[in-house]
């Protein structure tokens, strides 16, 4: 069961709690962090990397396959 948005500040909470309600958790994939564009900021990188950086500007190649073609990854339950 993914965790409750009350385990957030109220402005995270409040998204999370609106994603958790419109959507189904059947329609959600862990993406690994070296092929997620989201964490590239989050790690400190600089304007002239992330211009330079292929994960920023183009999906990553498995995104363009078939669902069932995707990598299996591990997926992590929050209480």
């Amino acid at each position: 069961m993914a965790a409750p948005s009350a385990n957030w500040k109220t402005f995270v909470a409040n998204r999370v709690s609106k994603i958790q309600s419109s959507t189904q958790r059947d329609n959600w994939h862990h993406v690994k962090s070296d092929d997620n564009p989201a964490d590239l900021l989050s790690r400190g990188m600089t304007l002239k990397w992330l211009i330079a950086s292929n994960l920023w500007w183009k999906v990553p190649k498995w995104l363009g396959m078939q669902e069932e073609e995707w990598p299996i990854t591990a997926t992590t339950e929050f209480s």
